[in-house]
């Protein structure tokens, strides 16, 4: 929920209209003392659900960094699916919804039952996106490409910025 649907749904003020309420909401969130209050409360809630930062990061990275040949393997003999027995803790979280049925086709031969299954994976592209803004990829970089040292240097850094996140997001995740 944003500022303004808070201000409309908290039930303290008359205005209906979204545009009032958006304004009066950005004022509110301006005053020092509602912004320490509310960063109070979200301290609190972290304290009660036990989560950091580093917490939510990793869960992002580890969906960013799904790969589909943790699920199955494909070849001249068709898809094989792997059993969830062999998938790692983190292969696991990736996965958003498992849907297993039956089909049951009845032939000249006999019947023939196909135990079919569909899996959806959280999505890479959300989880890239927000790490890029936490990590503060999407910020507009002015940079002089006629200038050489420059261009490098900017390179490593960002190299050198990519490497110590996910160093320290891998480096510090418990192993399951």
């Amino acid at each position: 929920m944003n500022a303004t649907d808070a201000y409309l749904n908290c039930g303290m003020f008359t205005t209906k209209s979204r545009p009032s309420a958006a304004s009066a909401a950005s004022k509110l969130m301006a005053n020092p003392f509602v912004k320490q209050y509310i960063q109070e409360l979200t301290e609190e809630k972290k304290t009660r659900v036990s989560i950091e930062d580093d917490d939510v990061l990793r869960e992002q990275y580890r969906l960013a960094t799904s790969d589909i040949t943790n699920y199955l393997s494909w070849g001249p003999n068709g898809i094989s699916w792997k059993s969830s027995d062999t998938l790692s803790a983190d292969a696991r979280r990736a996965i958003e919804q498992v849907e297993i049925w039956q089909d049951v086709i009845e032939g000249e031969d006999g019947t023939i039952t196909k135990l079919r299954l569909k899996m959806k994976m959280h999505s890479k592209i959300a989880a890239l996106e927000q790490l890029a803004k936490h990590l503060g990829l999407y910020r507009p970089v002015e940079i002089d490409l006629n200038v050489k040292d420059e261009r490098e240097t900017v390179i490593s850094e960002a190299h050198e910025l990519l490497k110590r996140t996910r160093e320290r997001l891998l480096g510090s995740q418990d192993e399951e």
